[in-house]
C-alpha cells in the first residue's frame, strides 16, 4: 500500500509536469494509459492496506497479558475462517467489477455536449464574483 502510494505521487508529479509544460499531457498516450490504469491500482492499494491492518495487528490480543496462542477460538473451525475470507474476496471482486463497468459506461458516454455560448459568456470571471452573485440571489435580487 505504501509503495503504491509513492507510485501515485510519482504518477501525479509526472502528469502535472506534462500539464504545466505547454499542456502536452493530452499528446502523451502512454501517460494517459498509466493514469487510467492507476484507478485499478488504487483499489489494490486500499484492499492490501486493509488486509495488512486486519491480519497483522490482531486487535483481540493484549500485549503481555493474552498471548496469540491463547487467543484463538476453539468454536470457529478453519473452514469457517477460510469461508469468511473467501466471501470478503468475492464481495470485493463484485464491487470492483461494478465500479469498472460504471466507469467504462461513463467514459463511453463521453462529456456532455457544449453549452450555449451565450450561457457560457455569463459565467463569473472571478472567485469574488461568484459570491457577489450568490449574495444577490439569496437576497432576492437578480
Amino acid at each position: 500500500m505504501i509503495n503504491l502510494g509513492m507510485l501515485f505521487i510519482v504518477i501525479g508529479m509526472v502528469a502535472c509536469g506534462f500539464w504545466v509544460w505547454k499542456r502536452k499531457i493530452w499528446n502523451q498516450r502512454w501517460l494517459l494509459w498509466i493514469l487510467v490504469s492507476s484507478v485499478v491500482l488504487t483499489e489494490i492499494a486500499t484492499a492490501s492496506g486493509w488486509w495488512t491492518a486486519e491480519f497483522s495487528r490482531q486487535p483481540w490480543i493484549v500485549w503481555q497479558v493474552l498471548r496469540t496462542a491463547d487467543a484463538y477460538s476453539p468454536n470457529v473451525s478453519f473452514g469457517q475462517v477460510v469461508f469468511s475470507i473467501a466471501m470478503f474476496i468475492v464481495l470485493y471482486i463484485i464491487v470492483f467489477v461494478v465500479f469498472i463497468r460504471l466507469l467504462d459506461r461513463r467514459i463511453k458516454e463521453g462529456p456532455p455536449p457544449p453549452t450555449d455560448p451565450d450561457e457560457t459568456a455569463s459565467l463569473p470571471d472571478s472567485f469574488g464574483e461568484i459570491f457577489r452573485r450568490r449574495s444577490r440571489v439569496s437576497s432576492g435580487g437578480d
